[in-house]
């Protein structure tokens, strides 16, 4: 007579197998959530903060060659925050190339049309000259960050503009 075997079935072990992968990889994808979250929320409000967003708006509001132009008042009036504006993208422009992927796409996806409005209004209004004028490599990475979010918006627009495979 031979004893029952209390060994649980090849079956039965591959399911408590998958089961345990599968934990796991949940709790990689929110341990990646996590960490996504808190990077983005400290970049998010360091954007949002204080007078940024009016001093986007100021850049975005200089019309061509504007800056030459301008008397001292108005440059204190709309230079200054102008180039508050640049600065702050020109930080985010750092800091998202130390990221992934994804996360500079929150970035392009929500701001991107801002970054490359702000950086165009700089080069029109004749800031980013002025500015260079002194130190050429004033906002660098502002300027690649701009040009990153253009290529991005360039893939997508392709992306949506692709026929579609298995339709007729």
């Amino acid at each position: 007579m031979t004893q029952p075997s209390h060994e649980p079935s090849l079956a039965t072990r591959l399911e408590a197998l998958e089961r345990r992968l599968t934990q796991a990889e949940d709790a990689l994808v929110n341990a990646r959530s996590a960490s996504t979250i808190s990077i983005l929320i400290p970049l998010i409000d360091y954007i949002r903060k204080d007078d940024l967003p009016e001093d986007r708006k100021i850049l975005l509001s200089l019309k061509e060659g504007e800056v030459r132009s301008l008397s001292s008042a108005q440059m204190e009036e709309l230079v200054r925050p102008s180039r508050r504006a640049c600065s702050a993208y020109d930080v985010l422009g750092i800091l998202l190339q130390e990221v992934e992927e994804r996360i500079r796409e929150v970035f392009y996806q929500n701001w991107g049309d801002s970054i490359v409005g702000c950086f165009k209004a700089a080069e029109r209004s004749g800031l980013l000259d002025l500015d260079r004028a002194t130190n050429p490599n004033r906002w660098k990475n502002f300027e690649r960050l701009a040009q990153q979010v253009e290529t991005y918006f360039q893939a997508q627009a392709k992306i949506a503009n692709a026929p579609k495979k298995g339709r007729h």
